[in-house]
């Protein structure tokens, strides 16, 4: 089974996941053009999800679990209440998370939302994989696509794709297969 990875996120022109609290109003309306904007597929080639205590308590706040089925650590120094049946807290760091959720057949994972998550992730040089939707509006402040990263890591294009209403969705992987090498012209 292969194990990955995959920080897939959507975010701002430039270059936000939320706005200031949180919130993610800048996405709706975006399944009215149509489609899914590969999502599906995505979803479906996903075995487990590792994501961070505000993003839990934000999905969870919308009332339905979307992701029942799939193997889910959340990463909190606070436990949940009356948690969905696959979902289970840690307050374990990112390399122990993820070697525990491979170890239980996680196979491929989605890391998600979370900049503070995602940095401390790729400072672990553990994202295998990055997935970025670029949606066509500017926010001005909110969460940033990853923070508190100590080194800069060279990404390498591997697919685009351009959809209706002005979305792009971005492919990388690590430069080279190399971690954490700094980013120079």
């Amino acid at each position: 089974m292969e194990t990955r990875l995959v920080y897939y996120v959507a975010q701002t022109v430039d270059g936000f996941i939320a706005d200031r609290t949180g919130g993610v109003g800048f996405l709706d309306g975006l399944d009215e053009s149509g489609g899914d904007y590969g999502y599906g597929e995505f979803y479906a080639g996903i075995d487990s999800l590792v994501m961070g205590r505000a993003t839990y308590d934000f999905v969870r706040s919308m009332g339905v679990w979307h992701y029942a089925g799939k193997p889910t650590v959340v990463m909190t120094s606070r436990p949940g209440d009356d948690a969905p049946e696959d979902v289970r807290f840690s307050d374990r760091g990112p390399r122990e998370v993820l070697e525990e959720v491979r170890a239980a057949g996680g196979g491929s994972t989605w890391l998600v939302g979370g900049g503070r998550l995602a940095g401390a992730f790729c400072a672990a040089d553990l994202i295998d994989e990055w997935v970025v939707t670029v949606i066509p509006c500017v926010l001005g402040s909110g969460v940033p696509l990853a923070s508190g990263m100590p080194a800069t890591t060279k990404l390498e294009l591997i697919d685009q794709a351009s959809f209706r209403g002005g979305l792009v969705q971005l492919r990388y992987r690590i430069a080279g297969g190399l971690r954490n090498v700094p980013c120079r012209n």
